[in-house]
């Protein structure tokens, strides 16, 4: 069994306390504030304080009902999140993972993953945002056949997903 083969989606429980629990864990130990959750006005931002990571629950419980989230499992262990968000431009994805599983192409596997998962929903299209500085991300979604536009320090990429779901 390869390394990536133990890699997968188990789905995430917002209303779960150890579903949550996880998570945070997860993000304090491998992850700043910054790589997870929205901006907020403490003075640090890459610094993880009681306040934040109650805050960040609060942000997993409060997910849109059109997004669905999966934690990232590698072995037994969470090592991220990642979620799909339908829309009318196709399925827009986000995931973060902690600092140990970056690198080893746990990403490109949970790209993957989550590109099947929006072509089996009937998704056109799969949507992500990341930075030109983001050379990991930029890497598996071109290994996913991405098209990236860069606008300034962003890039958009789309994953075209139609010819993906009819040869199935």
């Amino acid at each position: 069994m390869t390394g990536m083969s133990r890699v997968c989606l188990r789905a995430l429980d917002p209303t779960d306390p150890d579903d949550l629990a996880a998570v945070v864990a997860a993000a304090v130990a491998g992850a700043v504030p910054s790589e997870v959750m929205p901006p907020d006005d403490a003075p640090d931002p890459d610094e993880w304080t009681v306040v934040r990571e109650r805050a960040y629950a609060r942000f997993l419980r409060s997910r849109p009902s059109d997004e669905t989230s999966w934690l990232v499992v590698e072995g037994a262990a969470v090592v991220g999140v990642a979620r799909l968000r339908h829309g009318a431009a196709g399925a827009e994805t986000g995931v973060w993972l902690v600092r140990s599983a970056r690198g080893r192409g746990v990403g490109t596997t949970v790209l993957g993953l989550l590109v099947e998962r929006a072509a089996a929903a009937g998704a056109q299209r799969l949507v992500a945002d990341t930075t030109a500085d983001n050379v990991a991300a930029l890497g598996s979604l071109r290994r996913h056949g991405a098209a990236l536009r860069a606008q300034g320090d962003d890039v958009a990429a789309v994953v075209e997903l139609r010819a993906r779901g009819s040869s199935r």
